[in-house]
C-alpha cells in the first residue's frame, strides 16, 4: 500500500488534489493520508483561488479525514509516506523534495523544478545520492496533442521541421485570484510569466529538438515585482526557425494555448483543442489523438505514471529530474537574454 500526502492545496494542489480522491477510487494501492499547507484557511477547506485546469476540486472541501499539518517538518516526522506531491511556490521545491529523499520519501514536484539552476542541480544530486523517485509535473509531456507531435516530429512523418511557433497566455486576474503572498508574480519566488507559464513550452521545445545553440528573448513586466509576464523567445537551432511566446496582460482573453509547426511535407496546428494537419496538395484532417489519451486528463496520467514507477520500482524516463534541470538552464537564459537584450548561449 503506497502511503501519500500533498504538500500545497492552492491552485494546482487542488488538480493533484481531486486526482489522488480519483486515485483511492481506483486504486486499491494508494492511500492519500495527509495534507500539508502553510495557511491555516485552506486547511479548512477555505479557498479564492483558481487554476485554468477543469479538473479542480470545488472551492469547498471537507479535509476532516486526513491528517493536516502547517508545518512540512512535523509532517515528515510523523506519517509513514511513500511520496509526496509537491504543489508549492517555486522556491520551495528545491528544500522540500531534498528534505522527503533524505527521509526516503519519493516525490513528484510540480513545474518549475526550481527557480534557479543551482536548486535543481541539487534536486537531481540528492535523488542520485539517495536512490528516490522524483518527477518534474511537466504534464505536456503526458498530453494527447504534445505526444502526437512528439512521434510525428520524430518519425518526420510529414519531413523534417521547418519552423514552429508555440504560444500560451491568457489574462491572469491576480487581485481577485490571487497566489499565496502573489508568490506567482514575485520574480524571486515564481518568476514570472516565463517562469511559470512558459516554462511548460520550453520544456517541450527541449523535448522536440534538443538545447538551442542560443535564445534570444524581448520580454516585459506587467506585474509589479514580476518579470517577464510577456515574452516571446526565438531558439537558435541553425536548420529551422523555433519561435514561442507568452502573455498574460490582456485582460479579460481566456487562457489559450497551441502550436503552429511547418514540416517539408505538412502543416500541423493545435488550437481549441484541436489538431488540424494540412497535408501538401490534399484537405485537411483532424488525426486521432486519442490514442494518447491514457485517462481523462494528462495530469492525472502523470500522476498515474509516478505512482506506477514507485509501485513497480521502474526508472522514470519522462519528465525526468535531470530533464527539468536542462528545461530551468533554458528558461534562465531566456530570462538573461530578455535582461541584456543579447543572444544568450545556455549553460552545460
Amino acid at each position: 500500500m503506497l502511503k501519500g500526502a500533498l504538500i500545497g492545496i492552492g491552485r494546482l494542489g487542488r488538480v493533484h488534489y481531486q486526482d489522488l480522491i480519483d486515485f483511492e477510487k481506483k486504486r486499491d494501492d494508494l492511500k492519500f493520508v495527509a495534507i500539508c499547507d502553510i495557511d491555516p484557511a485552506k486547511l479548512e477547506g477555505k479557498h479564492s483561488a483558481r487554476s485554468n485546469v477543469d479538473n479542480t476540486a470545488n472551492d469547498s472541501l471537507d479535509l476532516s479525514r486526513f491528517n493536516l499539518y502547517t508545518d512540512y517538518d512535523e509532517m515528515l516526522e510523523r506519517e509513514e509516506l511513500d511520496f509526496v506531491v509537491l504543489a508549492i511556490p517555486t522556491d520551495l521545491h528545491s528544500p522540500f523534495a531534498i528534505k522527503a529523499m533524505e527521509k526516503g520519501v519519493n516525490v513528484f514536484s510540480e513545474k518549475p523544478m526550481a527557480h534557479t539552476a543551482e536548486a535543481a542541480r541539487a534536486m537531481v544530486e540528492c535523488a542520485e545520492r539517495t536512490g528516490m523517485k522524483l518527477q518534474i509535473g511537466h504534464v505536456l509531456r503526458f498530453w494527447p496533442e504534445y505526444i502526437y507531435l512528439k512521434e510525428i516530429t520524430e518519425n518526420e512523418t510529414f519531413g523534417k521541421t521547418i519552423s514552429a511557433h508555440y504560444w500560451r497566455g491568457g489574462y491572469q486576474d491576480h487581485v481577485a485570484n490571487p497566489s499565496y503572498e502573489n508568490w506567482i508574480i514575485d520574480k524571486n519566488r515564481g518568476g514570472g510569466g516565463l517562469f511559470d507559464q512558459h516554462v511548460h513550452d520550453a520544456d517541450l521545445i527541449l523535448w522536440l529538438y534538443d538545447m538551442p545553440k542560443a535564445v534570444f528573448t524581448q520580454g516585459k513586466e506587467i506585474f509589479e515585482q514580476s518579470a517577464n509576464d510577456v515574452m516571446l523567445t526565438t531558439y537558435v537551432y541553425g536548420d529551422k526557425v523555433i519561435t514561442a511566446r507568452d502573455d498574460t496582460a490582456c485582460k479579460g482573453y481566456p487562457f489559450n494555448y497551441g502550436y503552429e509547426v511547418s514540416f517539408e511535407k505538412a502543416m500541423v496546428r493545435y488550437e481549441n483543442n484541436v489538431v488540424t494537419v494540412w497535408p501538401e496538395h490534399e484537405k485537411p484532417y483532424t488525426p486521432d489523438t486519442d490514442k494518447y489519451r491514457f485517462y481523462s486528463h494528462a495530469y492525472y496520467t502523470e500522476l498515474e505514471y509516478f505512482m506506477d514507477a514507485i509501485k513497480n520500482d521502474t526508472k522514470i524516463e519522462r519528465a525526468t529530474p535531470e530533464q527539468g534541470y536542462a528545461t530551468i538552464r533554458l528558461v534562465e537564459a531566456e530570462a538573461e537574454s530578455a535582461a541584456t537584450a543579447l543572444p544568450v548561449v545556455p549553460k552545460n
